[in-house]
C-alpha cells in the first residue's frame, strides 16, 4: 500500500484536519494536556456526551486497546479486512480523510460502537505513529503482539 505510506509519512498532526472544527479542537486540547496520543483517546472517550457512549462497561482504556488492535489488523494484514484493504489499495491516491473513514467504517461494528464516536480515536492513532512506513508499523506491532502472546501462555 505505497499511497498509504506516503500518507503515513506527512506531517503526524496533519491528521488532525480530518476532524470537523469542534473535534479538532477539544482533541488539539487533550494533545497539550496529554502527550502520549494513545493517552489523549483514552480520554477522548470520556469527553464524548453520555448518549454516545456506547462502550458501557468496557471502559475507556480497554476500548482504546480493541481499537488499536482492529486499526493494527486492518493496516498490517488481518484476513478479516482483506476487502477494506484492497479498496484502499485500488484507490488512486486515498487522502487521511478517506483513509480514516474507510478503515473507521470497517471496524465499528466489529467493537460494537458508532464510528462517529471512535473517529478521534482512530486520527489519534495515526499520529502516534509520527513518521513512520507501514512496515514500520506493522514489525513493531507484530513484535509487541507476539510477546503478549507468549507472556500468556
Amino acid at each position: 500500500m505505497k499511497a498509504l505510506d506516503d500518507i503515513l509519512l506527512n506531517d503526524p498532526d496533519s491528521w488532525l484536519e480530518v476532524l470537523p472544527g469542534d473535534q479538532r479542537a477539544a482533541v488539539e486540547a487533550l494533545l497539550t494536556r496529554n502527550a502520549e496520543p494513545l493517552d489523549a483517546a483514552a480520554k477522548w472517550l470520556v469527553t464524548v456526551p453520555s448518549d454516545k457512549r456506547l462502550f458501557g462497561a468496557l471502559g475507556r482504556k480497554p476500548l482504546v486497546d480493541r481499537i488499536v488492535n482492529e486499526v493494527r489488523g486492518f493496516l498490517c494484514g488481518d484476513p478479516e479486512y482483506e476487502e477494506e484493504r484492497k479498496q484502499v489499495a485500488e484507490k488512486v491516491a486515498p487522502t487521511q480523510l478517506w483513509v480514516v473513514s474507510a478503515l473507521t467504517a470497517a471496524i465499528a461494528p466489529k467493537l460494537g460502537v458508532a464510528a462517529e464516536l471512535i473517529v478521534p480515536v482512530v486520527v489519534l492513532v495515526f499520529i502516534s505513529f509520527g513518521k513512520c512506513t507501514l512496515n514500520a508499523v506493522c514489525k513493531v506491532w507484530n513484535e509487541q503482539a507476539a510477546k503478549t502472546s507468549g507472556s500468556a501462555r
